[in-house]
């Protein structure tokens, strides 16, 4: 009888031991390709920084919130504003942020919602047609009544997998690939080519979204559509919108409000682009025109962080967006320029990346908590032959 004890101890501590193993993985050997990487995961992880520490235990708040609820994944049917639009859009923030804490705090919880989610959508998706509203003067979508809403989705989406793919099962993940993956890069660079290859914001996103895609999934052509365009002559694609759609002292095109949406695409996919083609020297381009569209942008607003008024801005938006956070995580990062520290000190809040593990290390007490906006010349126009005065 006292053996069977003993025996019966053994294998409960067995099944405890194993059911442990699931959920505690090993960060230091993360195969992500993309933001945020082994090293950045270890640095989330152990760090005693005060910004870091108070972004990773946000995420993980905002994760048990997501996970109180179930995983629902609605008939795309409605325009902008409607329940499935909003609810996709959640879906992939979503996904995104618990990918992230996955990485971080494992647990089995975490990695079933990514399954579902990723399951639920690549069942779902090679059914659909174009989405059955339409709006004008701006090309459809499956998921959304506009592509764009797409080519964003795909930027999480990808970046989620990127982190989890190696959690899952070689059946799982072809699933994913062959199903979702590949069918909504395919939609989006091959059945919206003329968006793709457009010198726009939306062409913007649609390029990072493939691009990224391409690198997570080793597709070599899919990779060189995205930076170099459809015909691969840099005509169109991502070098193309570089050199067209920002002046040559960083000033874009749309004026600042829509410089703060589309910085996000430009500087995560050249950051994607230097950590797996790092032949190309993305941020020297243009004479290092990414990081002049960053200190741009921030010199276009006011003290309170405020946009100015220029084509159609929300006055609710500020250099505290998710947006701008992530281009100054990574400008720092890339071109170790302090003049960015005050910004990043005075946001105190970080993208959950490589760059912004880095840039929150390097504010220290003497970083100044007021960011200078001196008198400046600012070009506009692809040669900067137009002029706007700041």
């Amino acid at each position: 009888m006292l053996q069977r004890i003993i025996l019966f101890g053994f294998l409960v501590t067995a099944i405890i031991a194993c059911e442990q193993e699931k959920t505690t993985i090993d960060s230091s050997n993360s195969s992500s390709q993309l933001l945020l990487s082994a090293s950045g995961i270890n640095t989330f992880k152990n760090s005693d920084n005060t910004i870091i520490t108070q972004a990773t235990e946000s995420l993980e708040n905002k994760v048990q919130e997501i996970l109180s609820e179930p995983v629902i994944i609605p008939q795309p049917v409605d325009a902008g504003g409607g329940y499935s639009h909003e609810k996709h859009k959640r879906n992939y923030a979503e996904l995104y942020q618990v990918a992230i804490s996955y990485n971080l705090m494992a647990s089995d919880e975490k990695l079933t919602y990514i399954k579902e989610m990723f399951d639920g959508y690549a069942n779902m998706y090679p059914t659909l047609g174009m989405h059955p509203k339409d709006k004008e003067n701006h090309p459809g979508g499956k998921l959304y009544w506009q592509g764009l809403n797409e080519a964003v989705t795909l930027f999480y989406m990808i970046q989620a997998y990127d982190m989890t793919r190696e959690f899952m099962t070689e059946e799982e993940r072809a699933k994913v690939e062959s199903d979702l993956l590949r069918p909504m890069a395919k939609f989006l660079s091959v059945d919206s080519y003329d968006v793709f290859n457009k010198i726009h914001n939306h062409g913007t996103w649609s390029v990072a979204a493939v691009g990224m895609t391409g690198m997570v999934l080793g597709d070599d052509d899919m990779i060189d559509r995205s930076i170099y365009g459809s015909n691969k002559d840099s005509k169109t694609g991502f070098i193309a919108q570089l050199d067209h759609l920002f002046s040559s002292d960083g000033f874009y095109s749309e004026g600042p409000y829509y410089h703060r949406y589309a910085i996000l695409p430009f500087i995560a996919f050249a950051e994607a682009i230097e950590n797996n083609r790092p032949d190309v020297k993305i941020f020297e381009h243009r004479d290092g025109i990414l990081r002049k569209a960053v200190t741009t942008l921030l010199q276009l607003t006011d003290e309170q962080g405020r946009f100015y008024p220029i084509n159609d801005a929300i006055k609710s938006k500020t250099w505290e967006s998710d947006e701008v956070v992530f281009a100054t995580n990574i400008a720092y990062k890339q071109y170790n320029d302090a003049s960015l520290l005050p910004v990043i000190k005075m946001m105190n809040k970080i993208s959950l990346t490589d760059a912004g593990a880095i840039a929150a290390n390097a504010i220290t007490d003497t970083t100044e908590d007021f960011y200078q906006r001196p008198s400046m010349f600012v070009a506009d126009g692809v040669e900067g032959k137009s002029v706007d005065y700041h």
